[in-house]
């Protein structure tokens, strides 16, 4: 009979290999969080509180394109489907996590441009 993995005992080595499996998807399928959240910035929101000047309100231009060019790249090397294996799940994750931070990296000049804006 098998143990649902709740009632098995944590220190067994079946529920740790199991939970660091489920952890690395997790972990995956953040990057499709992230393409959410970058086209979704509430860029219009800040420009409402801030009421940008020119300079600045070409800043948020500027963070919005970026950010959606990033969501866009982002998207096409999150993966659609995971393989079986850790080993290369592990791989995907490798990459994925490149990916994600290449699309924040891509703000940072757009971000220190509202910056100096500001």
């Amino acid at each position: 009979m098998k143990v649902p993995l709740a009632l098995k005992d944590k220190s067994d080595l079946s529920y740790r290999v199991v939970d660091f499996g489920s952890a690395i998807e997790r972990m995956i399928r953040a990057c499709d969080q992230q393409v959410v959240e970058l086209k979704k910035m509430p860029l219009d929101a800040v420009a409402q509180i801030v009421k940008p000047a020119e300079d600045q309100r070409q800043a948020l231009e500027q963070i919005q394109s970026v950010a959606l060019n990033s969501a866009e790249t982002l998207a096409i090397t999150c993966p659609k489907k995971l393989p079986e294996g850790l080993t290369e799940r592990l791989a995907i994750l490798s990459h994925r996590l490149e990916a994600m931070a290449g699309s924040l990296e891509a703000l940072r000049p757009t971000l220190n441009d509202l910056l100096r804006a500001a």
